[in-house]
């Protein structure tokens, strides 16, 4: 008996969050900005980023980095869903990249200039290194609130190591979903977390809250941003300390 209780004491330990405190600003953040199905309004644009703020909404966001090492705003690796090109991102340098309208970082933070929090997503890639000091190098001269979040517990622990002011958090989404099937179940569990120590946890509306250690980071004093919620969604549960939308006013 001893034993199990010696157990579930490491297990605890191993996947409890950060102790250093931390809270979001905003309790409502537009994904990609406030931009539309059809994308008459390009995601991740800086007309959808003002649309949101217009609204007094935080702003979700994406990075990557072009070929000459540039911080741009964008979701895809490769242009073929927007722009039916199959070149990647990481392909193409800022000049080019400027053909498609891709703003830089620095231009939205520029743009939204403290108006409104801002939760910047790291996507990884070949050069996750050189993304998250790059991606860092700018926050740090932006006076505006922010927080920053990624799939890759990598990028996470690079903050929790290089930046630990910054408030951090562990993107998660169903097992299914991962390309790697023992990734998918390592970030499900949390087992990275005795490295990131995240503030909060972005968690899929479609994984389960019936997740262990999801409850005991919960109980712990982890924060809870809820993506991507759809009207449907019920965003009203005492768990849920913000969350992420699209397609309808919040």
């Amino acid at each position: 008996m001893i034993w199990v209780l010696l157990v579930l004491v490491l297990y605890v330990i191993l996947i409890a969050p950060s102790f250093q405190r931390k809270s979001f600003y905003q309790r409502k953040y537009a994904h990609r900005g406030l931009y539309s199905s059809d994308q008459s309004v390009k995601e991740n644009s800086l007309e959808a980023f003002e649309l949101a703020i217009k609204k007094g909404y935080g702003l979700e966001l994406d990075v990557r980095l072009s070929q000459d090492d540039q911080v741009v705003v964008y979701h895809d690796d490769s242009l073929s869903r927007l722009e039916g090109s199959e070149l990647k991102v990481s392909q193409l340098t800022l000049e080019q990249l400027r053909e498609f309208k891709v703003p830089t970082l620095v231009e939205v933070l520029s743009m939204v200039d403290s108006r409104v929090e801002v939760i910047v997503e790291l996507k990884n890639g070949q050069r996750d290194k050189l993304l998250a000091q790059e991606t860092y190098r700018i926050l740090k001269e932006y006076p505006g609130r922010y927080c920053i979040e990624s799939f890759d517990p990598r990028l996470v622990f690079w903050f929790r190591r290089h930046a630990s002011e910054v408030m951090r958090g562990q993107l998660i989404q169903p097992i299914s979903k991962y390309d790697n099937v023992l990734l998918g179940l390592l970030v499900n569990s949390l087992l990275f977390q005795f490295l990131t120590r995240p503030h909060f946890l972005a968690i899929n509306v479609n994984s389960s809250r019936k997740n262990p250690s999801i409850l005991i980071n919960q109980l712990l004093g982890v924060k809870s941003c809820l993506w991507t919620v759809h009207r449907e969604h019920n965003v009203h549960r005492k768990w849920i300390d913000s969350y992420i939308f699209e397609f309808f006013n919040a």
